[in-house]
């Protein structure tokens, strides 16, 4: 029963070296806030469900996107040129949706 589970064990961690789990020391420098946001976010609209809404460019470059709001007393839907990473757009619900228009800004 030792061998087994000393086999096991030994099984194991070189797994988990082969997937690169096992943490080293780290000799990349820290991401922005921004670009960490970013890319634990999904792209185009999402929503914090609470109170505002953004839109995450994952691209390299400025877009024009299309910004979708509720329309009420007078306020319109309008585009808007975004960088790569998260915009803040506005107040959730007012700010319903937005998406990517196919061109650059």
């Amino acid at each position: 029963m030792r061998k087994s589970m000393t086999a096991l064990a030994g099984t194991a961690t070189a797994v988990a070296a082969a997937m690169g789990m096992m943490a080293g020391p780290a000799s990349a420098a820290p991401a922005s806030v921004q670009g960490e946001a970013a890319a634990s976010a999904d792209c185009g609209w999402y929503t914090d469900w609470t109170a505002t809404g953004y839109y995450n460019h994952c691209g390299p470059t400025n877009v024009m996107i299309w910004v979708d709001r509720v329309n009420l007393a007078g306020y319109k839907d309008f585009e808007k040129c975004v960088k790569p990473g998260i915009t803040r757009l506005g107040p959730w619900p007012d700010f319903k949706n937005a998406w990517y228009l196919g061109r650059t800004c």
